[in-house]
């Protein structure tokens, strides 16, 4: 049986900060998340697998890009570089 989730957006500001939205907050800014650091950046779904055997790691924490796949189901994704 398949769970649907509502999508998690994703940016990276020029700084290289990560932050992570739902749809209401990107709708809100245009499309765009505002970083904690104060950047508002354009927005893109993170593709999400949740693999419940595969250990979150550095490999989802320091993740820049727009996929993950892992057990936290994005919940991490890119946490390393949060501002």
């Amino acid at each position: 049986m398949t769970t649907a989730t509502a999508p998690i957006f994703t940016a990276t500001c020029r700084r290289g900060h990560v932050t992570h939205g739902d749809a209401d907050t990107v709708g809100r800014n245009g499309g765009h998340l505002r970083c904690a650091c104060g950047a508002l950046t354009a927005a893109r779904v993170l593709a999400v697998t949740v693999k419940p055997d595969h250990r979150c790691g550095v490999k989802c924490t320091s993740a820049l890009g727009a996929t993950c796949d892992c057990s936290c189901g994005g919940k991490r994704h890119g946490s390393d570089h949060a501002a």
